[in-house]
């Protein structure tokens, strides 16, 4: 078995709101429990030169899962595209790409390749050329993409100047669940306000007033993948449908 290599995040506490950090301050609390004050003080303390230590340590264990069954998650669901007659690409970026005039960082798990004249749809959603790839381990699935999930994939698609994303899915069935998103310039544009409000306080020395939790407005549509290539004119075109992969 090939080593693994624990990359992890990439982006710098303190300079740079990280994509997976935007879930707690644009909802007011994320899946984990962090709240945009957490982040925010987090930040203040990086800034002010003292250690930033993770307190919520519950979750260590699931991200260190997540880290490793991503080498193998990947592969496999290529493979599957593959026996649909798709060969895909995906390359683990060595950096994290940034705005770095809106102080907005992202680390990408892989960068996912379409071959050319070819289209994966997943939700509808017709997708060519290159996007996001965002893995997932989520052995509480209940069948939805989770808010948090969106928001990280478009701050990555911000940083990274990609047109759509897919977040691929392990769940506790052992099955692969795909969701895809186009840019979606509404919530792109929540996302640098909630990042603009955010540096503003840290700026000013202030905290966040109590407030509601707040939403986001896109949905996700049912997971459903087809693969379509453009074949030669003497040829029909091959469409491949999977709903959820086993």
């Amino acid at each position: 078995m090939p080593d693994v290599k624990v990359t992890g995040k990439k982006t710098i506490t303190g300079k740079e709101l990280g994509a997976s950090e935007m879930p707690a301050v644009l909802l007011h609390k994320d899946a984990y429990g962090n709240t945009r004050q957490d982040k925010l003080d987090e930040h203040k303390r990086a800034v002010a030169g003292v250690e930033v230590i993770d307190q919520k340590n519950f979750n260590k264990n699931a991200l260190l899962r997540g880290t490793f069954l991503e080498h193998a998650i990947v592969p496999w669901w290529l493979e599957t595209l593959k026996e649909d007659g798709m060969e895909c690409q995906a390359t683990e970026p060595e950096k994290a790409f940034r705005l770095e005039e809106e102080k907005l960082g992202a680390t990408l798990d892989r960068i996912l390749k379409i071959p050319t004249r070819c289209e994966l749809v997943v939700d509808e959603q017709v997708l060519k050329g290159k996007g996001v790839l965002e893995v997932k381990t989520d052995f509480y699935h209940t069948g939805k993409c989770k808010p948090d999930w969106m928001i990280q994939v478009h701050q990555q698609m911000m940083c990274a100047d990609l047109p759509w994303a897919v977040v691929l899915v392990m769940t506790q069935q052992g099955k692969l669940v795909t969701y895809a998103f186009k840019r979606d310039m509404k919530l792109c544009n929540q996302i640098l306000q909630a990042a603009r409000e955010f540096w503003d306080l840290l700026e000013k020395d202030r905290d966040y007033p109590p407030a509601a939790p707040a939403e986001v407005s896109i949905l996700s549509k049912s997971s459903a993948t087809v693969v379509s290539c453009a074949a030669p004119a003497s040829k029909a075109t091959p469409i491949i449908n999977s709903a959820v992969l086993s």
